[in-house]
Protein backbone atom coordinates (compact mmCIF):
# COMPACT_ATOMS: atom_id res chain seq x y z
CA UNK A 1 0.00 0.00 0.00
CA UNK A 2 1.08 3.53 -0.37
CA UNK A 3 2.54 5.56 2.23
CA UNK A 4 0.28 7.88 4.17
CA UNK A 5 -0.41 10.80 1.83
CA UNK A 6 -1.43 14.42 3.35
CA UNK A 7 -5.43 13.98 3.49
CA UNK A 8 -7.99 15.41 5.50
CA UNK A 9 -9.39 11.70 7.14
CA UNK A 10 -11.94 14.29 8.65
CA UNK A 11 -13.49 15.11 5.81
CA UNK A 12 -15.25 11.85 5.27
CA UNK A 13 -18.54 11.16 5.79
CA UNK A 14 -19.97 8.22 7.96
CA UNK A 15 -21.15 5.94 4.76
CA UNK A 16 -17.50 6.67 3.35
CA UNK A 17 -15.87 5.40 6.36
CA UNK A 18 -18.19 2.50 6.23
CA UNK A 19 -17.32 1.64 2.39
CA UNK A 20 -13.67 1.87 3.47
CA UNK A 21 -14.20 -0.79 6.35
CA UNK A 22 -15.70 -3.10 4.17
CA UNK A 23 -12.65 -2.60 1.59
CA UNK A 24 -10.19 -3.01 4.05
CA UNK A 25 -12.08 -6.17 5.76
CA UNK A 26 -12.13 -7.72 2.56
CA UNK A 27 -8.22 -8.19 2.41
CA UNK A 28 -8.47 -7.85 -1.42
CA UNK A 29 -9.78 -5.80 -4.13
CA UNK A 30 -13.75 -5.90 -4.41
CA UNK A 31 -16.14 -4.18 -7.16
CA UNK A 32 -18.79 -2.34 -5.97
CA UNK A 33 -21.07 -4.76 -5.79
CA UNK A 34 -19.29 -6.67 -3.41
CA UNK A 35 -18.96 -3.42 -1.57
CA UNK A 36 -22.77 -3.49 -1.43
CA UNK A 37 -23.16 -6.72 -0.28
CA UNK A 38 -21.16 -6.28 2.55
CA UNK A 39 -22.44 -3.18 4.00
CA UNK A 40 -25.80 -5.10 3.88
CA UNK A 41 -24.74 -7.94 5.56
CA UNK A 42 -22.36 -6.23 8.09
CA UNK A 43 -24.55 -3.16 8.91
CA UNK A 44 -28.06 -3.86 7.83
CA UNK A 45 -27.96 -0.74 4.91
CA UNK A 46 -29.90 -0.86 2.23
CA UNK A 47 -27.73 1.30 -0.55
CA UNK A 48 -28.53 0.96 -4.31
CA UNK A 49 -25.98 0.41 -6.60
CA UNK A 50 -25.52 3.60 -7.42
CA UNK A 51 -25.00 5.27 -4.06
CA UNK A 52 -22.12 2.70 -3.31
CA UNK A 53 -20.50 3.79 -6.78
CA UNK A 54 -21.03 7.23 -5.40
CA UNK A 55 -19.57 6.58 -2.33
CA UNK A 56 -16.32 4.76 -3.94
CA UNK A 57 -15.70 7.80 -6.39
CA UNK A 58 -15.84 10.38 -3.97
CA UNK A 59 -13.09 8.48 -1.98
CA UNK A 60 -11.22 7.98 -5.25
CA UNK A 61 -11.17 11.48 -5.40
CA UNK A 62 -10.12 12.19 -2.01
CA UNK A 63 -7.47 9.96 -2.68
CA UNK A 64 -8.57 7.14 -0.17
CA UNK A 65 -9.00 4.22 -3.11
CA UNK A 66 -8.02 3.37 -6.67
CA UNK A 67 -9.73 1.45 -9.10
CA UNK A 68 -8.94 -0.80 -12.26
CA UNK A 69 -11.60 -2.58 -15.05
CA UNK A 70 -11.61 -5.96 -15.57
CA UNK A 71 -14.39 -6.54 -18.41
CA UNK A 72 -17.24 -4.42 -16.84
CA UNK A 73 -16.40 -5.03 -14.07
CA UNK A 74 -14.53 -1.94 -12.18
CA UNK A 75 -12.03 -3.11 -8.71
CA UNK A 76 -11.70 -1.11 -5.97
CA UNK A 77 -8.68 -0.59 -3.55
CA UNK A 78 -7.39 1.22 -0.46
CA UNK A 79 -4.59 3.37 -1.02
CA UNK A 80 -4.84 4.57 3.00
CA UNK A 81 -4.13 1.47 5.31
CA UNK A 82 -6.70 0.94 7.93
CA UNK A 83 -4.01 1.53 10.77
CA UNK A 84 -3.17 4.75 9.55
CA UNK A 85 -6.57 5.94 9.21
CA UNK A 86 -7.59 4.79 13.03
CA UNK A 87 -4.03 6.92 14.06
CA UNK A 88 -5.06 9.70 12.16
CA UNK A 89 -8.73 9.85 13.40
CA UNK A 90 -7.73 9.25 16.94
CA UNK A 91 -4.88 12.67 17.21
CA UNK A 92 -7.47 14.21 15.73
CA UNK A 93 -10.45 13.93 17.67
CA UNK A 94 -8.04 13.72 20.39
CA UNK A 95 -6.86 17.46 19.52
CA UNK A 96 -10.29 18.47 18.90
CA UNK A 97 -12.50 17.80 22.14
CA UNK A 98 -9.26 16.91 24.59
CA UNK A 99 -6.58 20.12 23.27
CA UNK A 100 -3.95 17.21 22.50
CA UNK A 101 -4.04 15.38 25.84
CA UNK A 102 -4.24 11.96 25.67
CA UNK A 103 -4.26 12.01 30.12
CA UNK A 104 -7.65 13.66 29.82
CA UNK A 105 -9.25 11.38 26.59
CA UNK A 106 -8.44 8.25 28.91
CA UNK A 107 -9.61 9.96 31.74
CA UNK A 108 -13.04 10.05 29.67
CA UNK A 109 -13.20 6.92 28.36
CA UNK A 110 -12.53 5.71 32.17
CA UNK A 111 -15.54 7.64 33.49
CA UNK A 112 -18.65 6.36 34.58
CA UNK A 113 -17.28 2.44 34.30
CA UNK A 114 -16.97 2.89 31.01
CA UNK A 115 -13.76 0.69 31.10
CA UNK A 116 -13.59 -2.78 32.51
CA UNK A 117 -10.61 -3.93 34.64
CA UNK A 118 -9.32 -6.06 32.01
CA UNK A 119 -9.46 -2.82 29.34
CA UNK A 120 -7.55 -0.57 32.14
CA UNK A 121 -4.93 -3.44 32.76
CA UNK A 122 -4.51 -3.95 29.29
CA UNK A 123 -3.93 0.21 28.80
CA UNK A 124 -1.68 -0.16 31.52
CA UNK A 125 0.42 -3.00 29.82
CA UNK A 126 0.59 -0.71 26.44
CA UNK A 127 1.52 2.22 28.71
CA UNK A 128 4.42 0.34 30.52
CA UNK A 129 5.45 -1.58 27.50
CA UNK A 130 4.96 0.86 24.60
CA UNK A 131 3.24 -1.52 22.02
CA UNK A 132 0.17 -2.84 20.92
Amino acid sequence: MNEVKVLNFSKLSDCEIIVMQCLWEAGTDISSMDVRERIRQKYGREYGRSTVTTFLNNLKKKGMVSSYQVGLVVYYHPEVEEGAFQAEQTRTFCQRLFGGSLKKMLAALGEDGHLSEEERKEIQEIIDHGDC
